[in-house]
């Protein structure tokens, strides 16, 4: 396995024309497509501003509230500018597009290679529902997207599923006028990993953050404050809980949580590893401005998979030793 400073430096070393073209050409795509925006926000911006500035003065007297009335205009005008801003590189972003695949394939890819062996990833392709709901992560949701799919298998050649997914809740709630307004509101945004093991435990282990399992009459008492400052553990049968959080399991995943400041969930579920880290989005390269390989987000990526890895080789190698 490939340190990250490894692979910076082969990824530098191959300098890829392919993907430093593809950047090129997106950069200079942005650059004009922003200049093109401004341009249409500053005309839609004095159209909006000084209409609604005679508006108000033709039907009201001037007074302290068009103060009010201007500020909210600003506030409406300055989202007018920054959707006219997505819809435009949304829609004309051919090569920004482009650059995004090229990044995925010639990076990414690259990156989950150092981790997991025969490798299948597609950018486009999602988790299925129904893998993240067996996780039964115990929140509602009604909105379901997910991309930047893999599957692989671990050096034990137990097979792995993984993607980036998001959830979003459906809310009603009363706005100020007293009327009845929807909104949709993120539940999970992170990536999603389920691993299959030949074994089973015969029960089930939650491991999710501090607070979650206050009131379950399954949370389990660890030996660790240090842990239990951070996890809830809640477990069918206490004596297969004890037996897998051993001091070194524990260790890794205080540790995780405290050099990356990632939130994360684990569910052994008989012979199934469901991983949840709220992470936000995965997978795609940060500001073009900066170079075609943001070397900060994609330490973050490499974190994760690492992690992913470790824990899931970890806990797979303990199951198959314990006997339940």
């Amino acid at each position: 396995m490939k340190s990250f400073e490894q692979i910076c430096q082969e990824i530098e070393s191959n300098e890829n024309s392919t993907l430093n073209k593809s950047w090129q050409e997106a950069k200079e795509e942005k650059k004009k497509l922003n200049r093109i925006s401004i341009i249409i926000c500053i005309i839609v911006d004095a159209l909006l501003i000084g209409g609604k500035s005679i508006s108000y003065l033709a039907f009201n007297q001037f007074s302290g509230f068009m103060f009010m009335y201007l500020f909210t205009t600003l506030i409406f005008v300055a989202l007018m500018d920054l959707i006219i801003f997505a819809v435009i590189n949304m829609i004309f972003g051919k090569k920004q597009k482009e650059y995004i695949k090229n990044y995925k394939h010639l990076i990414i890819r690259n990156v989950m290679s150092n981790f997991y062996n025969n490798l299948e990833y597609f950018p486009q392709k999602g988790l299925p529902r129904y893998v993240y709901d067996e996780g039964e992560f115990g929140e509602f949701y009604d909105e379901y997207i997910s991309e930047d799919y893999l599957e692989a298998n671990l050096e034990n050649n137990c097979g792995i599923q993984m993607a980036e997914v998001e959830t979003k809740e459906t809310e009603t709630y009363t706005d100020s006028e007293g009327k009845t307004q929807t909104r949709t509101v993120t539940v999970f945004y992170g990536l999603v990993a389920k691993i299959t093991m030949d074994k089973s435990i015969n029960s089930k282990i939650k491991i999710m953050q501090s607070g979650k399992f206050l009131l379950s009459g399954n949370r389990l008492k660890m030996d660790s404050s240090e842990f239990e400052k951070y996890f809830d553990v809640q477990a069918t049968d206490k004596i297969h809980g004890m037996q897998l959080l051993t001091a070194d399991v524990m260790e890794d995943l205080i540790e995780f949580q405290n050099q990356n400041k990632v939130r994360f969930d684990v569910v052994i579920y008989n012979n199934n590893i469901y991983l949840r880290f709220h992470c936000g989005e995965m997978f795609e390269p940060s500001n073009i401005s900066k170079g075609p390989i943001h070397k900060e987000s994609l330490k973050k990526y490499y974190n994760i998979l690492n992690f992913t890895s470790n824990l899931s080789n970890k806990l797979v190698n303990l199951i198959k030793d314990t006997e339940f």
